[in-house]
C-alpha cells in the first residue's frame, strides 16, 4: 500500500497562517514540527532539526522522555479520576505536591503548593499571594524581566511593557545587575542596586520582590553572587515577599536542581513551569499556607492538575537520571 503524501511543509505554516490566533505567537522562521525525540524535532516532510531551545525550556527533559511517556500512558489507560482538582483531589496531584514540598525549601511552618498550567499562571498566583498576606500592593520586579504572557504576570514582566503591554499600576521596576553591558565592579554593583531596592521598600507598600535568579529572555545574565542573599536580607528587614521565578532555571538547568541553591537561600514562594510538565501544561508555586490557602477558590482552572501531567515521575528522580534516555543515543526519531 502506498503511503499516504505529506503536503509540503510550508503548507501547514501557511494553513497556521490562516487558522490559529496570532496574539498566541513568537514566530522568527516558519517552523513545522510534527514529532520529537532527545533534542531533535521532525517535520511533517521528515526533515529532522536541533531543537537548540528544548522548545522555550518546556521539554527541558527533551521530546519524548521514556519516564514520561510511560507515566503519561499508564495515567490515560488507568481511567484517569476526572479531569479537575476543583471539587476532589487524586493521588498523582498529591504525591507531586508533597515531593515539590519536600524539594523546594521555603518560608512557612505550615506550606502549601499550587498546581496550575505554565509560569504565567504561577507567577500570578505568587504575587496575588503575597498582596492578599501583606495587605500591601506594589511590587517590585526587574527591568528586561519576564514572567509570564498573561494578566500581572505579563504586565510586570518589562519585555512585554517594553513591547507595549500596559504595565501593573502599582509596579516598580528597577535595573537588574548585570555585570558586563556596562562592565561595572560587581560589588559596587550589587550595592548599587540593593541601595535602590531599599530605598523602594523603605517606601512601606511593597507586597513582593520578584525575581530570577538568571535572568533568561532578558540576556542571560547571571548577576553577581549574592543578590539573591541580599534581596534575603531586605525582604525580611521589610516584611516583604521574596518570589523567585525558577520557571526557566529551574529543574537542574544551572547543575543545580534550582538555580537558587547556589547561594543557600530560603524565598517565601518559588515559582515552576515548563520543564516541570517534561511538554505537558504543568506549573506550581511553593510557599506558605498563610498565602496561599486563602481565599479559597481565588484561583481556579477547571482541568488545572490532572491526572495525565500529575503522574509523571518525580522532578528529581527524572532530571537527576543518568541515563534519561536509551543508550546508545539514537540520532534519528522514530518511525
Amino acid at each position: 500500500m502506498t503511503p499516504l503524501r505529506q503536503p509540503p511543509d510550508s503548507d501547514w505554516y501557511d494553513r497556521d497562517t490562516r487558522t490559529i490566533a496570532g496574539v498566541e505567537k513568537l514566530r522568527f522562521f516558519p517552523q513545522v514540527a510534527a514529532t520529537g525525540y532527545g533534542t531533535y524535532l521532525t517535520t511533517p516532510s521528515g526533515r529532522q532539526v536541533l531543537d537548540l531551545s528544548a522548545s522555550w525550556t518546556a521539554s527541558g527533559l527533551g521530546h519524548g522522555h521514556p519516564r514520561i511517556v510511560e507515566a503519561v500512558t499508564a495515567a490515560m489507560a488507568a481511567a484517569p479520576p476526572g479531569a479537575s482538582l476543583l471539587s476532589g483531589t487524586h493521588p498523582h496531584a498529591v504525591r507531586l505536591a508533597e515531593e515539590l514540598l519536600d524539594l523546594v525549601p521555603t518560608t512557612g511552618w505550615h506550606r502549601r503548593v499550587y498546581l496550575g498550567h505554565a509560569g504565567t499562571d504561577a507567577n500570578d498566583v505568587a504575587l496575588r499571594a503575597a498582596r492578599h498576606a501583606t495587605g500591601r500592593r506594589r511590587i517590585i520586579a526587574f527591568e528586561h524581566g519576564y514572567h509570564g504572557g498573561l494578566g500581572t504576570s505579563m504586565a510586570i514582566s518589562d519585555i512585554h511593557i517594553d513591547a507595549g503591554a500596559s504595565p501593573e499600576p502599582d509596579l516598580t521596576l528597577v535595573p537588574y545587575p548585570d555585570p558586563y553591558r556596562p562592565w561595572i565592579d560587581p560589588d559596587t554593583l550589587l550595592a548599587d542596586t540593593m541601595a535602590l531596592v531599599q530605598r523602594h521598600l523603605a517606601d512601606g507598600d511593597v507586597a513582593a520582590v520578584i525575581v530570577e535568579p538568571i535572568q533568561f529572555d532578558g540576556g542571560v545574565i547571571v548577576p553577581p553572587a549574592g543578590l539573591l542573599t541580599r534581596l534575603r536580607v531586605l525582604t525580611r528587614q521589610y516584611a516583604v515577599l521574596l518570589v523567585v521565578d525558577e520557571v526557566k532555571v529551574g529543574l537542574s538547568r544551572t547543575g543545580h536542581l534550582m538555580a537558587h541553591h547556589i547561594e543557600d537561600v530560603v524565598p517565601d514562594i518559588v515559582t515552576l513551569g515548563k520543564a516541570l510538565g517534561g511538554g505537558l501544561p504543568l506549573s506550581a508555586a511553593i510557599g506558605p499556607a498563610s498565602a496561599l490557602d486563602t481565599p479559597a477558590a481565588s484561583a481556579l482552572m477547571t482541568p488545572s492538575a490532572t491526572p495525565s501531567p500529575a503522574q509523571q515521575d518525580s522532578p528529581s528522580s527524572t532530571s537527576s537520571a543518568t541515563e534519561p534516555w536509551p543508550t546508545p543515543l539514537r540520532t534519528e526519531a522514530p518511525n
